[in-house]
């Protein structure tokens, strides 16, 4: 939100003060003779500090709006307000997962409803289903996809109104692959044959309800954005070519474009915007670019770091000349603003 350093500074030796006045008060009364001098005094230094944080809060909603908007206006949308922005096709399915039980809560525009659900070993099972897919185990896979479908979804699935489902998971939910479950027992050994709950649901995915569907102030998105930003990699640092280019002159060129940039040309017959690769498809050009695309598509190498996530990354074309290394961590996203509707990752994992 580029919050100046005092304000950052400020902000941190209000919250540090206000806990030693508050524990001061408690010690206080705490003590079997309790000086009130003494609890008057913190009680008015906490005064103090309130002005003070009431004067910080105001002056960052006039000048750091999104600041203030994500971190100060903590109201909880009612369901009501959920369900009048939920047409009839569209069914929230909400989880929350404590010890052996799960609850699902599932919201569409006329009804809502809750369902436990008692799901034993409930992250071993999701572990032992990512594993077959990773080895392609189709034996497994169709399993535990089928007894997953049938401890999750089937329980509620009379709840679930139209084709769009919107997953809000929990805990260790949020590593199962909901497209892959299995609807029914399969006797097919052909993976494009088996009933993926993906052939009955468009299903996306949300952190909450609160972030997904509370009102935001659209002022703070006005910033016009161009269409689409995309970037493929090359494994060189002795590129001869040394280009960007316009989707739209991507789109009618006849050059033979071999991988990434047959997919990228492909992407151009549907959107406008700008094209790096070669020599250009560096990480400076992305960090200097991402905040000003709608759609970023990157067909670039991947690396996870399932032990240490924030270290997971992507591969940029080598630079001989940069401040960057080329790598962008996963670490590094959270200094950045990307306001991007749609990040397609286009890569090998």
């Amino acid at each position: 939100a580029q919050l100046p350093e005092n304000l950052l500074a400020l902000e941190k030796e209000l919250r540090i003060y206000y806990s030693v006045y508050r524990s001061k008060i408690t010690k206080e009364y705490s003590n079997t003779s309790i000086d009130s001098s003494k609890i008057a005094k913190y009680e008015n230094e906490l005064f103090n500090l309130y002005r003070k944080q009431d004067s910080l809060i105001k002056t960052l909603e006039k000048n750091y709006p999104k600041y203030h908007q994500l971190k100060y206006q903590d109201g909880i949308i009612a369901v009501s307000e959920i369900q009048q922005q939920l047409d009839d096709k569209t069914t929230i399915l909400e989880f929350f997962t404590r010890d052996s039980i799960t609850y699902a809560f599932t919201v569409s525009k006329n009804d809502i409803s809750v369902q436990e659900l008692a799901i034993p070993q409930l992250t071993e099972q999701i572990e032992t289903f990512q594993k077959s897919i990773v080895s392609r185990d189709l034996i497994a896979f169709k399993q535990k996809g089928y007894n997953l479908y049938h401890q999750l979804i089937q329980p509620v699935s009379d709840k679930l109104v139209g084709d769009r489902l919107i997953i809000i998971p929990d805990e260790s939910l949020w590593h199962l692959n909901f497209e892959l479950l299995l609807t029914q027992k399969e006797s097919s050994n052909n993976p494009k044959n088996l009933s993926y709950l993906l052939k009955d649901y468009a299903i996306s995915y949300a952190n909450s309800a609160n972030l997904l569907f509370a009102s935001f102030d659209d002022s703070l998105h006005q910033k016009v954005r161009q269409e689409c930003l995309a970037f493929s990699f090359s494994d060189s640092t002795q590129i001869a070519e040394n280009r960007a280019i316009s989707l739209t002159t991507l789109r009618d060129t006849g050059m033979d474009l071999p991988g990434t940039r047959e997919e990228i040309r492909a992407i151009s017959n549907i959107v406008n915007g700008q094209y790096y690769y070669g020599s250009q498809a560096i990480e400076a050009n992305f960090k200097k670019n991402a905040g000003n695309y709608n759609i970023l598509h990157l067909a670039l190498h991947g690396e996870v770091d399932n032990e240490r996530p924030e270290n997971s990354k992507l591969y940029f074309t080598k630079s001989k000349d940069t401040l960057e290394d080329n790598l962008l961590y996963g670490h590094e996203l959270f200094a950045l603003d990307i306001p991007a509707e749609l990040t397609v990752l286009s890569a090998c994992n």
